[in-house]
């Protein structure tokens, strides 16, 4: 019989069900990846502008997304972040200059594997082109979120959400739930991202009315390396930065928020800006900031610079008026370091604390701004100890500025021309001691003054070369932003407007004490012909209660030496109405400052100046009283030529008249003048009070001497009379004679001409004695038409006789009457005026020389005598050393 066939059985079909579940939830999970590779891409645009508007109230478009789920990349590109309502619902494609943030393109590597173990891992986060476009508003303002904020929640929502929340935590305890975050996670997977890079970077500030530049802030590259955060705990293992470049404007350093000149705000604007209104919670906030120590390298062009920065800061927050403590350790290159301490917020900027540097090497920070800053400074070093606190707003008392106090000084600071050598400044330190700096802000600035009390400024050893003409300064003020571009494309660090600086009440300045120690400098003007140089070999100066605002200045006290041994000193006070300032010169050398005196129509040959002057002012009224003294003053006639001319007689003579034996010539000069009212310059004026101080000084012993001044500035002296018919001198030659020699005395290089004279009044004194002498020598009596007859003709030649050799020689009246017609009738020949004029010279100078004892070459006598009333003529001469030689 055959058999049955077999039975099916269900054991096959059970063994395939969970292959086909498998294979079903494999499926499954494949089209939901699929589906989420599909719909994310979809998904993302609009969930990151739900989000933006919910979190920052910022309208946030994105042109595409590229997600690789397996591989874990995202790459989203052109973000744009921008104020709600700028791009219609409908644009693809928004106008990047409408953003406040847009960039091309930024990618995520997603590490899958570390998501196992509770942590997102970012391998590499890139960043393309990022740009940020910041908007001065019309009021000022300057606010990155451009007025944004969060929508509120609604009331009766946030209401229903609380009630939830009350009956479910019961419910939860009684059910034994608890929720714990991790200890120092907050509850939060912690993030960790490798490699952040970011390329191209730009942050503009720019006027909302008109798009006009304010600011432009451009990064090449910015790496930060190893950096996580776990809950509200952030690292950071590394920064490295290339080719910063900034360009400012002027008017937006000076003043950024355009409080000067501004209108007072409206009263409800007022209240909402008011800093003791309910602040705003943005919902930022790190509880705990700790960058260790982030070493990383500063490029700028070619040259590197090596920063490590350590920063710790708890409760970060962007809440209003919210405050946190920070701590910021930065060491730049070597040895430098700056710590910032103390308590600061976010919104408002503000900051109370301590700012301390040590060995900050400058002259490597600046290269930020100005690469060939490398070429002009050589080195400084800055170290202080500061106390700083800045308020953005005023508030519980405090006003809006910046306020600060302590120590700063500046060592080793070494600046040089790198084309040439026209200009060099150095010094050794120097330190500053503040005793307060305000700095007020925003509106306080349209009131209240910046005040600055330095208690002390202490300068040693500073060195300072120029030369000019030069463009060294307008170079080292205005070169190019340190960027790596070749130098016919650098581009100035700070754009010079043509505006003035904002207004406001002047500054308050006052400085205590200034201190300067063993200062040098070397001085060349080449604008001047021919050209000038000067050194100083040694400067000191004190000077205390100075006040910038007036100006004055309590106390000034000067040392000052030349290289060629001249030396200044100087003391005094300068007040806001009244001064009184005393210095001393001696022996400045005099052609040196030829340049200088041609202005004035002078040009020295030779000599020296020593001069002790007191400069006293009150109000507008100057005065200058000064003692000069000339030491072997030569002037160059040509030169010199306008200026001797003015004078009204001879140079020579004049100098002769004021030397003193060893050479040097005395003056007072005296200079008063009003501010804005001189008719000439200051060249002009001293050519005058010099011309007067020459003139003058020679004219008191002209006018001993009996000198005579004419209308046209001339001078001439009065002859001493003599006797008519002798040599002797009328009563006044002792007196004049005696002046005479003791300007002799005193001025060696003076020489007086005597000159005698005789005239009408001695004819019939020498026609008595031409007679006379003719018949007491045999001769004979003139012949008359009516004479005394040959008995009395005998009688009259007796008594001349007689009288020729001192007798008395009695006539008869009648025969004194015929004598007196004989002497009428006789001739007197020029040789006998001369004779007797020559004779009273010559007695004159007898009695210099032998009575009083002046030098014999100093006094001479005319070879030819003048004709005139009896007397000897004095003429006054200059002589030069060889003519004076062995007397």
């Amino acid at each position: 019989m055959p058999s049955a066939p077999p039975v099916p059985s269900d054991s096959g079909e059970s063994a395939d069900r969970p292959r086909r579940r498998l294979w079903i939830a494999l499926a499954a999970v494949i089209a939901a990846v699929v589906a989420l590779r599909v719909a994310l891409p979809y998904a993302i645009p609009p969930l990151v502008g739900w989000l933006a508007m919910r979190q920052v109230g910022l309208d946030a478009r994105i042109q595409n997304v590229d997600l690789e789920v397996f591989k874990g990349t995202v790459a989203v590109e052109g973000l744009w972040v921008g104020p709600p309502g700028v791009v219609p619902e409908d644009a693809e494609v928004p106008d990047p200059a409408t953003a406040l943030l847009a960039l091309d393109r930024v990618s995520l590597d997603l590490a899958w594997t570390e998501l196992v173990n509770g942590r997102v891992n970012l391998r590499a986060v890139r960043v393309d082109a990022p740009r940020v476009r910041v908007e001065r508003l019309a009021n000022g303002r300057i606010d990155p979120m451009h007025g944004a904020t969060p929508p509120l929640p609604d009331p009766e929502a946030e209401a229903k959400a609380a009630a939830e929340e009350a009956t479910a935590e019961p419910a939860a305890a009684e059910a034994g739930a608890a929720v714990e975050a991790p200890a120092g996670q907050g509850g939060g997977w912690p993030i960790v991202v490798d490699d952040l890079a970011v390329r191209g970077a730009e942050v503009r500030v720019v006027e909302e009315a008109d798009g006009e530049e304010l600011l432009d802030f451009q990064l090449a590259e910015l790496d930060l390396m190893a950096f996580s955060m776990d809950g509200a705990s952030i690292g950071l293992g590394g920064i490295g930065v290339r080719q910063p470049e900034i360009r400012v404007k002027r008017e937006f350093l000076l003043d950024p928020t355009k409080s000067a000149g501004r209108p007072p705000a409206p009263p409800e604007e007022v209240a909402a800006e008011d800093p003791a209104a309910p602040g705003r919670a943005r919902g930022y906030r790190i509880d705990n900031l700790d960058i260790e120590r982030a070493v990383f390298q500063l490029l700028v062009g070619e040259r590197v610079v090596d920063v490590a920065l350590a920063v710790k800061a708890d409760g970060v927050t962007l809440d209003r008026r919210a405050t946190f403590p920070l701590e910021i350790h930065l060491e730049v290159g070597d040895s430098g370091s700056l710590d910032i301490q103390g308590e600061a917020g976010a919104v408002p900027p503000h900051f109370v604390g301590t700012v301390k540097s040590d060995d900050l090497p400058m002259h490597l920070t600046l290269l930020a701004l100005r690469e060939d800053f490398n070429d002009w400074v050589k080195r400084f070093r800055i170290d202080s100890d500061l106390d700083v606190a800045f308020h953005s707003l005023e508030h519980d008392g405090n006003r809006a500025g910046l306020v600060t106090n302590g120590r700063v000084a500046v060592a080793g600071f070494d600046v040089s021309d790198p084309q040439g050598d026209d200009l060099a400044v150095s010094w050794d330190e120097l330190e500053i001691l503040l005793h307060e700096v305000a700095v007020p802000v925003g509106d306080a600035a349209t009131t209240t003054p910046m005040r600055v009390h330095v208690e002390k400024v202490s300068l040693v050893a500073p060195k300072m070369r120029y030369r000019q003409p030069s463009d060294a300064l307008e170079r080292l003020l205005s070169g190019p932003i340190a960027n790596g571009a070749a130098e016919d494309e650098a581009e100035p660090v700070v754009e010079v407007e043509t505006a003035e600086a904002p207004g406001g009440p002047p500054p308050e300045i006052l400085v205590d004490r200034v201190e300067i120690e063993n200062g040098q400098v070397d001085f060349h003007d080449g604008n001047v012909q021919p050209a000038f140089d000067a050194q100083v070999a040694r400067f000191r100066a004190v000077i205390d209660g100075i006040d910038a605002g007036a100006p004055s200045a309590r106390k000034i006290d000067l040392d000052i030496l030349l290289g060629d041994g001249t030396t200044l000193k100087g003391d005094g006070h300068l007040g806001a109405t009244d001064g009184d300032l005393k210095l001393l010169i001696k022996r400045l050398r005099l052609p040196q400052v030829n340049p200088y005196a041609n202005a004035a129509g002078i040009a020295v040959e030779n000599g020296a100046l020593t001069v002790k002057t007191d400069i006293s002012a009150k109000g507008t009224h100057w005065k200058v009283d000064s003692d000069v003294t000339l030491h072997d003053l030569r002037l160059d006639p040509e030169g010199s030529k306008e200026f001797i001319d003015s004078l009204g007689m001879p140079l020579d003579l004049i100098l002769s008249l004021l030397r003193d034996p060893t050479g040097d010539i005395d003056l007072p000069v005296a200079l008063e003048f009003d501010e804005g009212k001189m008719e000439t310059g200051v060249a002009g004026l001293i050519a005058g009070a010099l011309r007067q101080a020459l003139v003058g000084a020679a004219t008191i012993p002209l006018k001993a001497l009996g000198g005579v001044f004419g209308r046209g500035g001339g001078f001439e002296l009065e002859p001493i009379p003599s006797v008519p018919g002798v040599v002797a001198a009328a009563d006044q030659t002792a007196e004049r004679g005696l002046a005479m020699a003791g300007l002799l005395k005193e001025r060696p290089e003076l020489a007086i001409l005597l000159t005698g004279r005789a005239g009408e009044e001695d004819h019939p004194f020498l026609q008595r004695a031409v007679l006379t002498e003719g018949v007491a020598e045999g001769g004979d009596l003139p012949e008359l038409d009516e004479g005394a007859g040959l008995i009395g003709r005998q009688q009259i030649k007796s008594a001349l006789k007689k009288r020729a050799k001192g007798g008395e020689g009695e006539l008869s009246p009648e025969n004194e009457a015929f004598l007196q017609r004989y002497f009428d009738a006789s001739e007197v020949p020029d040789e006998r005026y001369d004779r007797l004029a020559r004779a009273r010279a010559d007695s004159i100078r007898g009695w210099l020389v032998d009575k009083q004892g002046v030098n014999p070459a100093r006094v001479l006598v005319a070879d030819e005598p003048k004709r005139g009333d009896p007397g000897i003529v004095l003429d006054l001469e200059s002589l030069t050393p060889s003519e004076d030689e062995g007397a």
